[in-house]
């Protein structure tokens, strides 16, 4: 969003009026023109991003002020940035964007990104990503439109443009509605295949907001703000009769600011050229020629690397560049933009205003610390160095003469970058990190080589972008040099590589990349045969390797093979040995000359590791092979082999250092391979993991020396963690605690993440009140972190350790979470942990009315921040929702005021008007659990009309949802849509409909076809075929035992926690004869649905006999409310409660619940569900699953209407299938 944020503040006070009158625009607009593509074009830095960014600004208002259906959404295209200058990337922002604005789409996306084929849920093929999220939701018929402003096409690299007019033509072709808005500089010829309708952006155009932009300059510019009106007057005049754009006006004033007197400002004005590209080289004569020499080469290399790097560099990298130009610093480069160059350079810090950890912008508290672990979080050397304009760099990569001096010719730049690059690589300077052993002091940021990862990343693609038929004989003789200094490993470059990010920065498909890309190798011949008629003028080494190479080029990738080999074998530590043969694995394979890349995701087989292995020419002889192989078969997820080599190498006798590690390794592979291994002894096994790590410890005093160095830390952290880890599932419980925090103690930024560790320790020692008392001293900032992680078993774990403790637990508890949220409230970000208390309050506590002033709070906010990051907590504000309904809702059921049940249900018709709702347009659909409560109050209370209306919506609600093309909503619609038919009386299609919930309902994924139509349901709902009550006017005769929400469908949504209702006996109740109903359920109904009456609910009036039912699983996992135990299938019976808004008990917590019913002692820590509930079992008698579309009931009728030409078959094992 940054840039956004620089064009929303560069011309503040225009408003291009003459723009948005303009014909073009508004029937564009208002979608009434014959194109959807409206293209924007002018010269350089006449401003068409500006414009740009206040279209997407008018069009986002007019669609909230008119509460439409058509959104707006923005790209912004930068040739110097990696991700703005890909296709993909910009349609992945789109969907975000959209997705961000309606919900309907976000559900449509949330479908279609749960395909096993694609990358992180995203597509890998662009078109694959268009018509999937775009063409088939906004076609010629859609009910919504959308409008995209594609700024800086002349910014896209041919290939990427092609792509993007591909995917232009086709909105074109099918009439999508989509509007385009297009900014280019003139002459991109191909856009004339749209079509498409344009403006220019002129001089004339612009005269009014360019004299407005001058007027807001010159009366806030520090300098220029001070002069008299009428010298102002003159400025602004002057200045506006020469631009020739925005960018000129805003330059020209900040130059003339930059003189400080308004004499000198009065000269200068009247000196200004006529244009921008003459105003460029004013500038930089003053930025350049008023330097000493060895400032203009420093000044003149810098900008070199700021327009040909391949990324934006850091302002280290910058700082290192000057430095190694002119071999000592001349300036800083934040002096640098700050002072002369302010105007052209910007810095852009790269954790920027948005803190993800929650804690931006927080309050410093008294006992706040800095982690001396994180003192590398405060060199200011990460932020990224730009230039403001791209008009600017692209004026210096046009002058071909290079007269001023400021920047290099293309080739003599690639060339210039290169030979620092390679020099970086192959220099023996001292880096941070022992490139053998991965380990070494952390050094002061100045001292650091801070170009080795650009370098490493980047030098091979600097060396393609050189033309060697346009490279003169000193240019050859250069190049040739620096390619033998990397294959022959001069100090160990290809070590340096190694270490570096260059096998993820380059691979954009996730495969290994070598330490020289394919295309980098395959262009080598042409240079060496340049070469060959100057060889002569070469060093001896430099002839050497060039004769080698073209003998045969397979010796060049033969040394680096071998140079990766070495690296590989030499290595100590795992995670460098790991790194050469990372790099090594790819070199092969370009050696072997294989078609199909090695993907980075998948683990090599064993077999394919000894292929590899084999071509290092290492045998196994001595120790150092097994601890390489070692390393390697961890790495690569093998850790039985990994620990067999691991026990070999320790038959050898080796140095301390080497033992310690091959025995910390050893245990790492131990632990790993007992929670992998299902056969065997793995108590055995995992003792002597153990036993490893113990001895390597017996030797740590010897081997480190305190104060650690932060590599050694980060060791010792990693062995600290395993030893707690096997301690823990030794039982050495006291132990275990002890290795926690040693672990803790090297980084203590982890410590938060280890309490539920240690928690759960001494959960299983009973030990509660040390659960609160090593909770209350954790430091403040670490106890935010706990509480706010996440709503699961580690909070609820403090919250029963609280109330196992009594009063001073819940006390300290209690203060715990309001500091908490005194902390977060400052951000809006304290919605999740407010849920955490309003849970303690309500279900350990017992305080319904603290809860309800809890959640009061919450939903009458302005914003509900995540914790964690960006964007709203919308999963707080739902949850918050279903707390709330359920306290109301109880005490709907408990009262026996009438005045005061109406007050109630006035007060849940409410809900959806809190103000947070409203903030965060939470839609009727994603709150639509809540609605099943509103109908059961309307039912004993309210107009039977009003009930009909809140049935038929919620069934609407879920109609759509298990027929639209979205597969993600239909868990959610199966749950409430059982709710839904219980509370009409069809309590066995209810069972059915929550049986179905695990399963993939499509048979292709993605279409449904439900047998009835909507008319067929909707009468269903009216005559209950099943013997249920029928409806009449719209109002059942009897209270049929009913309904509740859904819980969130996620692949593992996490446990949520909802108060319990009161004795249900309390409601009166209006059966339609006394025969007919048993506690408010139909008398008729099965053991299907279980019930609060002791006639009904035992749990063995249906047995489970069938085997676990197979079908196409949905891979989600819902969580027993009492227990919290997950269940993923039907292997074993559960129960959906009819009455709270999100509850699922297994077959103990439902038989405690029942016996708590009957005045049975309650031996839970927390309340779940409510007195005299019923429920819904599933799965249904007789449930085979649903495979392809088919859904398999065994020994029934067949469920639904077959469609014409559609039966139902008899399986041979008496199964139904129900087809269509």
């Amino acid at each position: 969003m940054q840039l956004v944020r620089k064009f929303g503040r560069s011309y503040v006070g225009t408003n291009y009026f003459w723009f948005f009158q303009h014909d073009a625009y508004t029937t564009w607009s208002l979608c009434r023109s014959d194109s959807s593509v409206l293209l924007l074009w002018g010269p350089p830095g006449v401003g068409k991003s500006t414009l740009s960014q206040f279209v997407y600004s008018r069009l986002d208002a007019a669609n909230r002020a008119r509460f439409g259906r058509s959104f707006p959404a923005r790209f912004h295209f930068q040739e110097t940035g990696k991700s703005l200058k890909s296709i993909k990337n910009c349609l992945i922002s789109l969907v975000l964007q959209l997705a961000q604005k309606d919900n309907a789409y976000c559900e449509h996306i949330a479908s279609q990104l749960t395909d096993g084929h694609k990358l992180y849920g995203i597509p890998e093929d662009i078109e694959v990503l268009w018509d999937e999220l775009f063409r088939k939701r906004f076609g010629p018929q859609a009910e919504d439109s959308v409008f995209f402003i594609l700024d800086g096409l002349d910014e896209l690299p041919e290939q990427e443009f092609g792509k993007l007019m591909q995917l232009l033509s086709s909105i074109v072709k099918d009439k999508l509605k989509i509007r385009v808005l297009l900014t280019s500089r003139p002459g991109v010829a191909a856009l004339d295949t749209l079509h498409p309708t344009e403006i220019e952006m002129s001089r004339s155009n612009l005269k009014r907001d360019m004299s407005a932009l001058a007027s807001e300059r010159c009366n806030n510019l520090p300098g220029i703000r001070r002069f008299p009106k009428r010298i102002k007057q003159i400025i602004r005049a002057k200045v506006t009769e020469r631009a020739d754009g925005m960018l000129y006006v805003d330059l020209a004033l900040h130059y003339l600011d930059s003189t400080g007197r308004e004499g000198l400002a009065r000269k200068a004005v009247d000196k200004l050229p006529s244009n921008l590209s003459d105003l460029f080289k004013h500038i930089i004569r003053e930025i350049y020629h008023t330097r000493s020499s060895k400032a203009q080469q420093a000044i003149r290399t810098l900008y070199t690397w700021l327009i040909y790097a391949k990324r934006p560099i850091t302002i280290a990298e910058a700082n290192q560049v000057i430095f190694l130009s002119t071999s000592e610093s001349i300036f800083r480069i934040e002096d640098e933009v700050q002072g002369q160059s302010s105007r052209l350079l910007d810095l852009v810090q790269n954790d920027d205003e948005d803190s993800d950890d929650g804690e931006a912008d927080a309050p410093l508290n008294d006992d706040d610390s800095i982690d001396e672990n994180h003192e590398d979080d405060y060199d200011d050397v990460s932020g990224s160095l730009y230039f403001q304009e791209k008009a600017f760099r692209d004026f210096l990569k046009e002058q071909e003469s290079q007269t001023d001096g400021l920047a290099e010719h293309q080739t003599a730049a690639h060339l210039t970058i290169l030979d620092t690059s390679i020099s970086v690589l192959c220099s023996p300077v001292k880096t941070e990190v022992n490139l053998e052993t991965g380990d070494g002091d952390k050094t002061d940021s100045r001292e650091k080589n801070h170009l080795l990862e650009y370098a490493s990343c980047y030098w091979d693609w600097h060396f393609l972008q050189i033309t060697v038929n346009d490279a003169t004989e000193e240019q050859i003789r250069r190049v040739v040099s620096l390619l033998s200094q990397i294959f022959q490993n001069n100090n160990n470059a290809l070590g340096k590589i190694e270490e570096s990010d260059r096998i993820f920065e380059l691979s954009d498909t996730h495969t290994r990349c070598p330490a020289m890309t394919k295309s980098a190798f395959e262009r080598i011949p042409a240079w060496l045969e340049r070469a060959e008629r100057i060889v002569s003028t070469l060093e001896p080494n430099v002839a050497e390797w060039l004769r080698s190479f073209q003998s045969d080029s397979k010796t060049g990738l033969q040394d680096l093979l071998r140079c990766h080999g070495r690296n590989w074998y030499e290595a100590v530590s795992q995670s460098r040995a790991y790194k050469a043969f990372r790099m090594a694995v790819p070199t092969l394979h370009l050696l072997e000359n294989a078609g199909e890349e090695i993907s980075n995701d998948d683990s090599l087989s064993p077999e394919r590791i000894r292929d590899f292995v084999n071509t290092f020419d290492r045998t196994d002889d001595d120790y150092k092979f097994h601890r390489a192989l070692a390393a390697v078969y961890s790495r690569e997820h093998h850790p039985q082999l990994a620990l067999e080599e691991c026990e070999n190498a320790l038959k050898f006798d080796l140095p301390n250092e080497d033992r310690f590690r091959m025995l910390s390794l050893g245990a790492d592979c131990g632990l790993r391979s007992f929670e992998v291994t299902l056969e065997g002894d793995r108590i055995e096994g995992l003792k002597q993991a153990y036993s490893y790590i113990v001895e390597a410890f017996a030797m740590l005093d010897s081997l480190f020396t305190k104060p650690y160095s932060y590599y050694d830390r980060n060791f010792l952290f990693d062995c600290w963690y395993t030893r707690a880890q096997i301690e823990a599932k030794l039982d050495l419980y006291e132990e275990a605690i002890k290795s926690y925090d040693e672990s803790a103690n090297l980084l203590p930024w982890t410590r938060p993440f280890f309490l539920e560790d240690v928690f759960d320790i001494l959960e299983k020692q009973k030990d509660y009140k040390g659960i609160i008392t090593r909770l209350g001293e954790t430091k403040a900032e670490h106890q935010r972190i706990f509480l706010a992680r996440k709503l699961d078993d580690g909070n609820q774990l403090v919250q029963k350790a609280a109330k196992e403790v009594g009063d001073e637990g819940i006390s300290t508890l209690l203060r715990l979470y309001s500091q908490a949220i005194e902390y977060y409230d400052h951000s809006e970000r304290s919605g999740s942990i407010r849920l955490r208390l309003a849970f303690l309050y309500r279900r350990v506590i017992g305080d319904s009315p603290a809860a309800k002033a809890v959640l009061i709070r919450l939903l009458n906010s302005d914003a509900c921040k995540n914790i964690w990051g960006d964007g709203d907590d919308m999963f707080a504000l739902v949850i918050a929702r279903f707390y709330y309904a359920e306290i109301l809702y109880e005490d709907f059921v408990s009262s026996h005021d009438p005045s005061h049940k109406a007050a109630l249900l006035a007060e849940l018709k409410e809900l959806p008007e809190k103000q947070l709702g409203k903030s965060l347009a939470l839609d009727f659909e994603r709150s639509s659990n809540t609605t099943i409560m509103l109908a059961r109050m309307l039912l004993k209370l309210g107009p039977a009309q009003e009930y009909y209306d809140v049935m038929q919506s919620t069934f609407d609600i879920c109609y759509k949802g298990l027929t639209d093309t979205i597969s993600s909503n239909d868990e959610a619609s199966l749950r409430l849509f059982a709710r839904l038919l219980a509370l009409a009386g069809l309590q066995r299609d209810a069972q059915i409909a929550y049986s179905a919930q695990f399963y993939n309902l499509d048979s292709e994924g993605d279409s449904k076809d439900l047998s009835e139509t909507q008319d067929n349901r909707r009468e269903d709902l009216q005559k209950n075929d099943s013997g249920g009550p029928p409806l009449t006017n719209g109002e059942p005769t009897t209270s049929g035992e009913a309904c509740c929400s859904s819980s969130t469908a996620q692949p593992t949504p996490e446990p949520k926690s909802h108060v319990s209702d009161t004795d249900a006996s309390n409601e009166p109740s209006t059966p339609k004869s006394a025969s007919d109903f048993t506690n408010g359920v139909p008398s008729d109904t099965s053991s299907n649905v279980a019930t609060p009456s002791k006639k009904t609910n035992s749990p063995n009036s249906q047995p489970n006999s069938q085997p676990t039912p197979d079908g196409d699983l949905n891979n989600s996992t819902y969580f027993c409310e009492g227990c919290s135990k997950g269940f993923s299938n039907w292997s074993t019976p559960h129960y959906l409660c009819a009455v709270c808004a999100s509850c699922d008990l297994c077959q103990a917590c439902y038989e405690k619940r029942q016996a708590r019913n009957d005045g049975g002692p309650n031996d839970s820590w927390k309340e779940y569900c409510g007195v005299n509930h019923a429920y819904i079992r599933g799965p249904v008698e007789g449930w085979k699953g649903i495979k392809g579309g088919v859904m398999r009931i065994e020994r029934v009728e067949p469920i639904g209407k077959n469609t014409e030409g559609e039966r139902a078959e008899n399986t041979e094992d008496g199964e139904t299938e129900l087809e269509g």
